[in-house]
């Protein structure tokens, strides 16, 4: 598991098991918005830009690869797709749906 999403997990559990009277809406929420803020920023941080993709970077680096071996090139697309015009309804979604399963496994561990 990576690194950055061992941070968000634990950032999001945290702050719905500190929540005093948390709920499924409020963790629903919150996960809705650590996605929303959280994922321009890394694609940001791994090279894909809204100016496209620079050299040295991350981004630059699955494209080279992908395009060699014709693997993954759907998904570096996708990403530098999200990089430059940012993230739609689905990620809000998807965040929200991750909220939602860390409420109910906070709820279920205590």
């Amino acid at each position: 598991m990576h690194l950055w999403f061992r941070v968000l997990l634990c950032s999001v559990s945290l702050a719905c098991a500190s929540l005093t009277n948390s709920n499924l809406l409020s963790c629903v929420i919150f996960g809705g918005l650590v996605f929303y803020i959280s994922t321009p920023t890394l694609l940001t941080f791994f090279g894909f830009t809204k100016a496209g993709i620079p050299r040295g970077t991350v981004a630059a680096y699955l494209s080279s690869k992908a395009s060699r071996y014709k693997i993954g090139v759907g998904f570096v697309a996708t990403l530098q797709s999200v990089g430059a015009s940012g993230i739609g309804f689905k990620t809000l979604v998807v965040g929200g749906l991750f909220g939602a399963l860390m409420y109910h496994m906070i709820e279920y561990l205590y």
